[in-house]
């Protein structure tokens, strides 16, 4: 029925339509001035709080190995969503986010 180009054609096209995943990312945020924690919260920890690595005063990290980059999340400035990050949506993955505003500080 499909010549053997035509199968590998369509192959081709269809690992080029799919999102690429990967396991085990690192979020990196940036935050505002006078932040004194960061929790991320999302799809990769069942939208709980977790606690951030402080880089210096304006930059936290966290390593999640059970994370994918489709996972959707926030941020916050403490462990409950009193103080989520200013923003509509959820997250999609970015090597570096910038957080403009809390919701409140913690």
């Amino acid at each position: 029925m499909y010549s053997e180009n035509m199968k590998k054609l369509l192959l081709s096209l269809l690992a080029l339509s799919l999102p690429i995943l990967s396991y085990g990312v690192t979020y990196n945020v940036t935050v505002p001035s006078g932040t004194k924690a960061c929790y991320i919260a999302g799809e990769m920890n069942s939208w709980s709080q977790q606690a951030m690595n402080k880089v210096d005063e304006s930059h936290y990290t966290l390593e999640i190995t059970s994370a994918m980059t489709a996972h959707k999340y926030k941020y916050c400035s403490g462990p409950s969503w009193t103080y989520v990050e200013n923003i509509a949506d959820n997250r999609s993955y970015s090597a570096s986010d910038v957080v403009i505003s809390w919701a409140a500080i913690y």
